[in-house]
């Protein structure tokens, strides 16, 4: 009988959620965090930049997946009029 009033205890654990307040303030601690980073690179960097500028990364991801097609698109363009040995040539080689 012991056990079943354990159970019961523990489902209704399931039902308690955190305090809002409480939940924003523990994501901002920990996005406020430095880590340790052995090497650190300009698009590390530039992508730090960016998440820190906006507050819920539900903002961030379609901005990062816009500048993301976008520089994709970019190669595709710039690399349609390049010749072998250049620089651009293997993303032409990769789209075709």
């Amino acid at each position: 009988m012991e056990e079943i009033k354990i159970i019961q205890k523990l489902e209704s654990l399931k039902a308690i959620k955190p305090n809002n307040e409480w939940v924003n303030f523990a994501k901002r601690e920990v996005i406020s965090k430095q880590f340790d980073v052995e090497s650190s690179t300009v698009l590390s960097n530039f992508v730090s930049t960016i998440y820190h500028a906006f507050e819920t990364p539900k903002v961030l991801t379609p901005v990062l997946s816009g500048l993301i097609v976008a520089i994709f698109g970019f190669a595709i363009v710039t690399s349609q009029n390049t010749f072998p040995g250049e620089i651009q040539y293997s993303i032409k080689k990769a789209y075709r």
